[in-house]
């Protein structure tokens, strides 16, 4: 090659670029406007931008944490709270509100942090329980339980074995297997066929002999 370079002219020359196109380029691709690689989803878009999902993610995994898990109903309300309060008026929801859909598919984007579990129903005096008193209450239970045959050990709690169908599905962090949530009143009243005495469930402890022959 020589030391100065002369371009040959032919019939077909390769393109040449001129400097005012070569900078829009490297402008274009320094600020992550290349229409090749900054392409949306397939589908419709979502109302809520990325970090407005994650803030949510977050703050449903914070009430979880604290005892106060939410549902797909308190996702919904929110966001619809949020979009009035930001004055957007989405035309294909009524009202702004979302449906059961948007909430299945909010979980299903964030299915690596959420997930749904049914919750079980506690008091906030059983969520003020120390270690101390557990220990406490299992050295009492050492000494109560002694010489009895386990056949009249029966273990219930305060419910006296009724079916909690106050049970519902909350939103919590994955991995969570056993969500709580604190409650001290409950508006379902349990009646007789929900509700079993727990002295009926006492089984007589029977002996079978050998078989004959």
């Amino acid at each position: 090659m020589p030391r100065t370079y002369q371009r040959t002219v032919r019939k077909k020359p390769l393109a040449k670029y001129t400097d005012d196109r070569i900078n829009s380029a490297l402008e274009g691709k320094t600020s992550e406007l290349n229409p090749g690689k900054n392409i949306k989803p397939q589908g419709g878009q979502t109302i809520l931008s990325k970090n407005v999902e994650q803030l949510i993610v977050e703050s449903l995994i914070t009430c979880s944490s604290w005892g106060y898990p939410l549902t797909t109903l308190d996702l919904r309300t929110i966001v619809k709270s949020y979009l009035d309060t930001k004055g957007t008026n989405i035309k294909k929801f009524k009202y702004n509100m979302r449906g059961i859909d948007f909430a299945m598919c909010f979980l299903r984007r964030h299915r690596d942090t959420l997930s749904q579990r049914l919750c079980q129903n506690i008091k906030k005096s059983r969520t003020q329980v120390s270690r101390k008193d557990l220990n406490e209450y299992f050295n009492n239970l050492e000494h109560s339980l002694n010489n009895i045959p386990p056949s009249n050990i029966l273990n219930y709690d305060e419910t006296n074995l009724s079916d909690d169908q106050e049970r519902i599905k909350v939103i919590s962090k994955r991995g969570c297997k056993y969500p709580e949530r604190v409650m001290n009143h409950k508006h379902f009243y349990y009646n007789q066929d929900s509700s079993i005495d727990a002295q009926k469930l006492l089984v007589k402890r029977i002996e079978v002999g050998p078989h004959y022959g």
